[in-house]
């Protein structure tokens, strides 16, 4: 197989990636400390010098950096660089909190196109390749981010951008795309409006499809893939990191590219690391930016990761399927809830989209907790206070509770309209 935008990294083993990971940790932390003066006062506080990184380990030894931290050095409080150097802005639209907007060198979008890159030639993307990219485009990184990617790559781009659903699809068979890029909720209200207006897509020919911008589950992910009959690879990044974690054909885990993201996992009340393959929140330091370079970055997302070699032949270590967010996690009367656990409920009744919203209220003293649920898009109204029912027994069964559900027809969200919807809401005092 010919190897393509350094992969050949990612078939070291995990020791050498460990080296190689220390040579560049040490540059990193000598550049941020000379470079900029929030990051070297924070380590003066702590009595660390650039000189006190000697083992991978030693990270540890190096304070975090919170998002709340970035948005306090709002724009260019960070910069590790002159402002003239400074390309593209691009932002976090999030689902909490302010916009974080992120400064990008040259430097910055070619290592955040390469690890695209990486992944999406790894996986079938060639210079022969036709792309529908459905990602917003603007600050989000992922419509010119993909679109940059795929440019490395030499694969023609359709920039579509987000909505006017059927005319999407009609180009899906027009210019016969292979491949698709958009958030998993589009995809899923895609395969909706196929479904509502009777659309054949047997003569399509899609292949596969890269799906970022929201979590998603396992089971959403395979209803993706029954839904446009392609593969379905699951995509994991930060605007802030500017890097990306796609899973292969073998593996539903997140390849991790060791070489541009160092990963860690941490307890997030010790803040001290889990074993291999514990949850915790995901840490990450980025080894190779330029412009506002991350050093312990807290992600507030939560995952495991694994250093095991992959089917597909590379060492890389592995993500699994983000479980959730740590501020999205609910705890209801004395029971920790994840959106994970309401999505894969949600996911394996029959009749229902695939767009929620969870609201947690209080009523007489005690915790009360609304699932409010789009249906598909060919439901009969009969079905519906069935459909309503069942639902309500399954989270009752699952969570411990009572669950109060309420359905809308489909399109009620309209997802198409947005790139990320919040889907926990917390109106507790």
């Amino acid at each position: 197989m010919k190897l393509n935008f350094h992969q050949e990294n990612d078939y070291l083993s995990f020791e050498e990636q460990k080296e190689n990971q220390l040579i560049q940790l040490k540059k990193l932390v000598s550049y941020v400390y000379e470079k900029q003066e929030y990051y070297r006062n924070k380590m003066n506080n702590l009595g660390i010098k650039p000189e006190d990184i000697n083992t991978l380990e030693d990270i540890q030894k190096l304070p975090f950096l919170t998002k709340q931290e970035l948005n306090a050095n709002y724009p260019f409080g960070l910069l590790c660089c002159a402002k003239k150097d400074i390309i593209r802005l691009h932002a976090s639209s999030g689902t909490t909190g302010k916009i974080t907007s992120i400064p990008c060198t040259q430097n910055d979008i070619d290592v955040f196109e390469e690890s695209l890159a990486r992944h999406y030639s790894f996986n079938g993307v060639t210079n022969e390749s036709i792309v529908l990219n459905a990602h917003g485009y603007g600050l989000f990184i992922g419509g010119l981010g993909v679109q940059g990617a795929c440019h490395k790559i030499g694969a023609m781009v359709l920039p579509t951008g987000v909505g006017n659903t059927l005319r999407q699809i009609d180009f899906i068979k027009d210019y016969e795309v292979d491949t698709l890029y958009c958030t998993p909720s589009y995809a899923l209200h895609m395969i909706e409006t196929i479904k509502e207006k009777n659309i054949d897509i047997s003569s399509f020919k899609l292949k596969r499809g890269f799906f970022a911008g929201e979590p998603v589950s396992i089971q959403s992910l395979e209803r993706i893939e029954k839904g446009l009959n392609i593969k379905a690879h699951n995509c994991y990044g930060l605007c802030e990191a500017t890097a990306a974690c796609i899973d292969c054909s073998y593996s539903r885990l997140l390849h991790v590219p060791s070489d541009i993201l160092l990963v860690e996992v941490i307890d997030p009340i010790t803040l001290l690391p889990v074993k291999e393959g514990e949850y915790g929140e995901i840490v990450i330091t980025t080894l190779q930016k330029t412009g506002v370079p991350l050093i312990r970055y807290r992600t507030g997302d939560i995952s495991a990761l694994h250093y095991k070699k992959c089917e597909c032949g590379r060492n890389t270590p592995c993500l699994d399927v983000l479980k959730g967010r740590i501020d999205d996690m609910l705890v209801i009367r004395g029971i920790n809830v994840y959106p994970s656990a309401i999505e894969r409920i949600i996911n394996a009744q029959n009749g229902l989209s695939y767009v929620y919203q969870a609201i947690v209220s209080t009523k007489n003293e005690l915790d009360e907790l609304t699932i409010e649920v789009e249906l598909s898009s060919l439901v009969e109204e009969s079905r519906k206070e069935i459909i309503r029912e069942k639902l309500q027994n399954e989270f009752r069964s699952e969570l411990g509770f009572r669950v109060e559900v309420v359905l809308h027809d489909f399109g009620y969200f309209n997802p198409s309209k947005a790139v990320k919807m919040k889907k926990i809401i917390d109106q507790r005092k």
